[in-house]
């Protein structure tokens, strides 16, 4: 069933195609393209990518705990002195703005009961990690109290493939934490995100209405992955500049979208930073000329953070810069995030 344009959208594409065909002959460039084909589909409808399969988190359990029973769902670990733990909550389904419903609920509601209506002490602070096999995560530090209780909380959010997973650390004191510190860092850095064990694995698709080719995840080159998805978008682009129209060619993007998702996945897995740079950055793009905004920040964020670890300015620029068009692009948009985002990237340049 062909999806149909609002009015809007209609008038929105021939104005475009009535720019296009009076441009004689002038060159565009991919950047002009690629703004040309984020404002045609700003009127599409876009999906958000759900999971038919829940991921499964694995990791090293933190040197020196207790491990509680096996199998629980949290799974407990209680440290030496009995004065902090670390819980891990399984991925459960989540819809939403990931990152902003994180730093609203502190995902409150997904914690045991003893923890579960925090009085905060102090402001919650986030800081945005890389988890291997993940779409995003992110970690929030606060102080809060519950039942007479205090605690310190380190709070890691995990988001794949629409499920969410949580890895709670909280110590009775600043200084328990601390002392905590190297297990529970070791731990972090063992922690990485694989598909449901046992069960046939499909690419969440971005579009329901669009049939998806499936890729077999056991012989990936994610490099060569990347190439073939930064050509399809490629030439979704010069499709839209030569004919005007997009609707034949929207198979295309889905299925660079789902090619770019398995790529950097593998390209995350193996610490290849520069490349998963790139892959996020092109992924973003597929969500921005979709209009698709919110996923778009999201995935140029976590190509800035890629960039840095490979001590890459100028993809760390590209991914400011890109990243700050989609935040004042979308309806909520925050002015002051993306000017912030502008200036940096300007200034790596």
């Amino acid at each position: 069933m062909r999806r149909r344009l609002s009015r809007g959208a209609q008038d929105c594409s021939k104005s475009l195609k009535c720019s296009l065909l009076s441009c004689s002959g002038d060159a565009m460039t991919y950047t002009q393209s690629l703004r040309l084909a984020g404002f045609l589909l700003v009127g599409i409808l876009a999906v958000s990518p759900s999971s038919a399969q829940t991921p499964v988190l694995q990791y090293n359990a933190p040197a020196g705990f207790t491990p509680g029973r096996d199998g629980g769902d949290p799974q407990v670990f209680i440290d030496p002195m009995l004065e902090g733990s670390v819980e891990v909550y399984a991925f459960r389904p989540f819809q939403g703005d990931f990152r902003t419903s994180f730093l609203r609920t502190l995902f409150a509601g997904r914690m045991s009961p003893g923890f579960n209506n925090p009085q905060l002490l102090t402001r919650p602070v986030p800081q945005a990690v890389m988890i291997p096999g993940a779409d995003d995560a992110l970690v929030i530090s606060f102080t809060a109290t519950q039942n007479f209780y205090t605690y310190v909380h380190t709070r890691l959010g995990i988001l794949s493939r629409g499920s969410v997973a949580i890895v709670e650390t909280r110590a009775r004191s600043a200084q328990r934490m601390q002392a905590n510190g190297p297990a529970i860092s070791a731990m972090f850095q063992s922690l990485h995100v694989v598909p449901a064990l046992g069960a046939e694995q499909t690419i969440p698709d971005q579009n329901p209405r669009i049939p998806r080719a499936p890729l077999d995840r056991t012989q990936v080159d994610p490099l060569a992955l990347q190439a073939r998805a930064v050509q399809r978008l490629d030439e979704f682009v010069d499709h839209f500049r030569r004919a005007g129209e997009f609707q034949s060619r929207l198979q295309d993007l889905a299925q660079a979208d789902a090619e770019l998702s398995l790529s950097n996945q593998a390209l995350a897995a193996r610490s290849d930073w520069s490349a998963l740079a790139t892959g996020l950055i092109k992924q973003g793009s597929v969500h921005r000329v979709q209009g698709d905004w919110a996923n778009a920040v999201t995935l140029y964020q976590r190509a800035a953070l890629a960039a840095q670890r490979a001590n890459s300015i100028s993809k760390h620029a590209d991914a400011l810069a890109w990243g700050a068009l989609a935040e004042s692009s979308r309806s909520n948009r925050n002015l002051g995030q993306a000017s912030a985002d502008a200036t940096r990237a300007v200034r790596l340049a």
